[in-house]
């Protein structure tokens, strides 16, 4: 399956991998900002989306009973305000395909709450 289809799927695993490409991206985005509230703003999503995302991930083969393979697209530099509304989107796309699994869906409110708290930080840039 080409890289480009494999990411523009619905299946959960694909969530995954792009929830962890958000903290690394935004880790690239924090070292190379100028600005000190885009600094902060991104180091709070980094810290504190990791360990949401990591227990997404073990929620999810605890429910299903498996173990799951990611793959992580590679992440290059991304304006800090379009990688949280991103976020937003993928979570947005993906949680239908997670409804059954409501201990997920909690987790998913919880991230998109950090993730629209960041999008207010990065505002008073």
């Amino acid at each position: 399956m080409a890289t480009d289809s494999l990411f523009n799927s619905a299946k959960p695993t694909v969530f995954f991998g792009l929830l962890l490409k958000s903290i690394d991206q935004a880790k690239i985005d924090h070292l190379a900002t100028k600005s000190y509230s885009e600094h902060i703003a991104l180091q709070k999503y980094y810290d504190e989306a990791q360990p949401i995302i990591d227990e997404i991930v073990e929620v999810y083969q605890g429910w299903k009973a498996i173990r799951i393979n990611l793959e992580i697209p590679q992440s290059d530099y991304m304006n800090p305000m379009h990688l949280m509304k991103d976020v937003c989107d993928n979570i947005n796309k993906y949680r239908q395909s997670l409804k059954d699994c409501l201990p997920i869906q909690g987790l998913l409110d919880t991230l998109e709450g950090l993730v629209y708290r960041v999008m207010y930080l990065l505002s008073l840039s």
